[in-house]
């Protein structure tokens, strides 16, 4: 967990690359908690974005879980 630097809180989410994220996504940020996700970070940064890095710079972790969980996903978790 990171400490973040203003107040603001942070929150990585992990899920399946389909996975619906937005309602979650508008929730949070209507608490003024920034999210990060990799379907978000990879269009911007590139294939090489790091799930440990976003993990590393968030305060906390969601999980989005399927019926068809992926090991990708519970990896991230």
């Amino acid at each position: 967990m990171s400490s973040s630097s203003s107040s603001q809180l942070t929150c990585f989410i992990a899920a399946e690359h389909s996975a619906e994220r937005s309602l979650l996504r508008r929730q949070l940020e209507k608490r003024k908690i920034t999210c990060f996700s990799l379907d978000r970070v990879a269009t911007v940064s590139g294939p090489t974005v790091s799930v440990h890095a976003l993990i590393q710079r968030s305060d906390f972790v969601v999980g989005i879980l399927s019926s068809n969980i992926t090991p990708n996903v519970v990896f991230e978790l």
